[in-house]
């Protein structure tokens, strides 16, 4: 989780820690005088990575790739090597602005281009994201790149909200070439697959619903059968309408 959490960068590192946060960015070693790496897309002074490295407790060293590029269909993320675990991890920002928004709005289903015999679909705005992060990793050989400087270690791909969709398609978009691949998808919205794509996906992507999150529990077919109660109340009541 520590990872989806992350990719929220300064944002979520300063509401984290509201009193001591702004400090520990302003005052870190790292803060204006990072060294400036061509593979990480972020801010002027690297306050987005900074607050990763703070909240991973990791070096600079271990981030392989940033991306905070966000407009439509295309979502902020990082590449991270975790020691611990021994893993190469994709962490996927979830929903934080206007364009993300719009994203998760594109709810309309769109065919999933994996082999796959069955119905593959999934929700349109987010499998783009999949795709252009995918693009990412193929064009600039970030994932190749990686797996051999650490040969031994698996990929996992995470992320939140929106992010963690995307987190899930991706998985799907890169399963064949990696089959090691593990996703933890915290809170991703709901009707993010067809059925069958769903149980295809069982076998290596794990969701997490916390609590009552209403995100995960919302989708098209959710949306149109609370339209439809709410018609059917208003017309056999027998309350005044105004």
């Amino acid at each position: 989780m520590k990872f989806a959490q992350a990719s929220y960068g300064w944002m979520f590192f300063l509401y984290k820690n509201i009193f001591f946060g702004p400090g520990k960015l302003c005052c870190s070693s790292n803060f204006c005088c990072v060294k400036r790496n061509p593979a990480i897309n972020s801010d002027t002074c690297y306050c987005n990575v900074n607050a990763i490295l703070h909240q991973l407790k990791i070096q600079q060293k271990d981030i392989i790739y940033a991306s905070f590029k966000n407009r439509l269909y295309e979502v902020p993320f990082y590449i991270a090597v975790d020691h611990e675990y021994k893993a190469i991890v994709v962490a996927i920002r979830g929903t934080l602005s206007f364009q993300d928004a719009l994203t998760d709005l594109t709810i309309e289903s769109q065919a999933v281009d994996i082999d796959f015999d069955g119905d593959a679909r999934a929700h349109k705005g987010i499998l783009q994201a999949a795709y252009d992060i995918q693009k990412k990793l193929t064009d600039l050989h970030l994932l190749d790149d990686a797996f051999v400087k650490y040969p031994n270690f698996r990929l996992v791909i995470t992320g939140h909200s929106l992010g963690a969709g995307t987190a899930a398609l991706l998985s799907v978009l890169l399963k064949a070439q990696y089959n090691n691949l593990v996703c933890f998808s915290f809170s991703p919205p709901g009707w993010l697959v067809s059925s069958a794509l769903s149980q295809y996906m069982q076998e290596f992507v794990l969701s997490v619903v916390i609590g009552k999150d209403i995100i995960p529990r919302l989708g098209l077919y959710s949306m149109n059968d609370l339209k439809n109660r709410l018609r059917y109340l208003i017309a056999n009541s027998f309350q005044p309408k105004v």
